[in-house]
């Protein structure tokens, strides 16, 4: 394993001589495997070694057994140890995040900070590569997401990217390496590992030499991608202009190339990558013009032959059709939490304010829609008893016409069915015969 490692290390010219790099330490066999491979190599590169462990305080006991032992492994190797204890389920449901997505940006975070401007080593095998490039195809994917986990992203590097789970635990049971193991790695509930337990022996067994081969893939992907990745940084440059970006001339490029400029462009712009369905309709609009919600209060629009972004949204009209707990929009996002009515009768005598966040789940008329006011819209709020065009209802709440595009509006197909700061209309409010309730709110782009 260690020649493998070193060859990686060369290969993407991971760690210059002399640097200070943190390993992202959990205990399992991987990262342990990984801090030993470091000290290892630490005189020959002229490395310094630290190590780095969030406790997520998600699998009780085991989560706590797991830092008393990166705490003991480090402590042998003469190795610093930084810890961070967090309550990731809680820090998630404040945030409106998954657990898992929350989890990750807090040991990240932690990472940065414990680096202090040195390198991140993370433990990602060829085995996890893989695991990600096959349900990459699951989701449908370009060769971007063919190429596995990168072997470098900023200032994060991956010695084992080349090694195989087998290569792991040979190299820890030849140097009686101990490690803990995770006990929702055996279960078959997480996609990951059913990848990992029945759709890759499968693929061992169609070839025996399967990792080789993957290996020889990952690398021919990288490669290819990063040479389109260059040309349609060359191609971004080209359209650029001093309103924002020519968009006929990019329409004339390559799709290929466009795609990747427009991606690329995206996430300077937004929090985060966007979604391949985003970029698409991104390119749609390039020749004919118009405009798409993407991501993290971003709106882009191409008018006169230039596309921008407004970040805010209040400028232009938006819509955007509501999926699941969280829809991104202009300002942030719609968050939908559905509760029993007897869970919100007892918060409702708390939070008051709650009754103009909430509507009846099953009074909704086919899809919902979460966007600006259009003229004409018209709501009749619960326990006023008169409709009122949204236009007036703005006028009278004194909010000013610059505003206005930034209140959310949600409607189903009959109509408006509730409008952010005011309320529900009648139509859908709750009553005494509502089973299910759903509360409405709208987050910031922190999802705060």
């Amino acid at each position: 394993m260690i020649t493998k490692v070193k060859n990686t290390l060369d290969l993407y010219g991971m760690i210059p001589r002399g640097a200070s790099i943190t390993v992202a330490l959990s205990g399992g066999a991987d990262s342990v495997s990984l801090l030993y491979a470091l000290r290892e190599l630490a005189d020959e590169y002229g490395l310094t070694v630290s190590a780095a462990h969030v406790n997520h305080c998600l699998r009780g006991e085991e989560s706590d057994r797991d830092e008393e032992f990166v705490k003991e492994i480090c402590e042998s190797l003469g190795v610093r140890l930084s810890l961070l204890r967090a309550d990731v389920a809680g820090e998630a449901k404040a945030s409106g995040e998954g657990v898992e997505e929350c989890g990750r940006r807090i040991r990240y975070d932690f990472l940065e900070k414990c680096a202090d401007g040195g390198l991140i080593a993370t433990a990602h095998t060829l085995s996890d590569s893989v695991e990600t490039l096959l349900f990459n195809i699951s989701r449908g994917t370009s060769i971007h997401g063919l190429c596995g986990i990168p072997p470098v992203r900023g200032n994060i590097v991956r010695p084992l990217i080349e090694c195989t789970r087998q290569d792991v635990e040979e190299y820890c049971a030849a140097n009686n390496i101990a490690f803990v193991t995770d006990s929702t790695n055996n279960s078959d509930k997480y996609t990951r590992n059913r990848i990992r337990h029945r759709l890759v022996p499968e693929l061992q067994k169609l070839n025996p030499s399967f990792w080789d081969a993957a290996l020889r893939m990952i690398r021919g992907n990288i490669a290819d991608d990063a040479y389109l990745l260059s040309v349609a940084d060359e191609a971004l440059s080209a359209c650029t202009v001093k309103e924002g970006i020519d968009a006929e001339k990019l329409a004339t490029y390559p799709r290929p190339i466009r795609l990747r400029a427009l991606a690329k462009k995206a996430a300077e712009v937004c929090s985060k990558a966007c979604e391949s369905k985003h970029i698409e309709k991104m390119d749609s609009l390039l020749v004919p013009g118009g405009q798409t919600v993407i991501y993290g209060g971003v709106t882009a629009r191409v008018r006169h032959g230039i596309l921008e972004f407004v970040v805010g949204g209040a400028q232009v009209k938006w819509s955007v059709e509501v999926e699941g707990e969280l829809t991104p929009i202009p300002m942030g996002y719609l968050s939908i939490e559905e509760q029993t009515h007897a869970k919100y009768d007892n918060s409702l005598k708390v939070h008051r304010k709650l009754a103009k966040q909430a509507i009846d789940s099953a009074k909704i008329q086919g899809r919902l829609t979460v966007r600006s006011r259009l003229e004409g819209d018209s709501v009749r709020l619960s326990g006023r008893g008169v409709t009122k065009t949204l236009k007036k209802l703005f006028n009278e709440a004194g909010i000013a016409p610059e505003k206005r595009l930034g209140t959310a509006v949600l409607a189903d197909e009959e109509g408006v069915i509730w409008v952010d700061g005011f309320g529900c209309d009648e139509r859908c409010e709750v009553d005494q015969d509502t089973q299910k309730v759903l509360l409405l709110n709208i987050l910031s782009p922190e999802g705060k």
